[in-house]
């Protein structure tokens, strides 16, 4: 299983650590835009919003939010994107001893498995073209 992608982040955003997958996420930045090395987008929410929500995680608020990346108007799977903030007695507050949160995304799956799995159930519900279409 492919591990999911979950970052690190210091309360002005800062990038503190990322995980292989969202090491990669970051390199492809389609769902999470960086700069400076902190965070300045989450899909279609900007800088402005993203701060916004940091502070709310400061709070203790768990912050959640449906992401589409900003090209596209609304896509037809969307990612998940998760702020949950870091207690004091957090086992990653002792690698990283600034970390107020933890951003965790969940990418849509990919289209190919999607429709395979729907392909699936067509054949074993005996689904017709126009059932599928629903």
């Amino acid at each position: 299983m492919v591990p999911k992608p979950l970052v690190v982040l210091a309360a002005t955003g800062a990038i503190l650590h990322a995980n292989v997958a969202a090491a990669a996420l970051l390199s492809r930045s389609d769902w999470i835009g960086i700069r400076n090395g902190k965070l300045a987008r989450l899909g279609q929410l900007g800088p402005e919003a993203v701060e916004a929500s940091l502070r709310e995680v400061a709070r203790g608020l768990i912050q959640t939010h449906v992401l589409w990346t900003p090209e596209t108007a609304r896509p037809s799977a969307p990612a998940i994107a998760r702020l949950v903030p870091l207690d004091e007695g957090n086992a990653c507050r002792l690698a990283w001893p600034h970390a107020v949160a933890l951003l965790m995304v969940e990418e849509p799956p990919e289209r190919e498995a999607s429709d395979r799995r729907l392909e699936a159930l067509a054949q074993q519900y005996r689904l017709t073209p126009s059932e599928l279409q629903l």
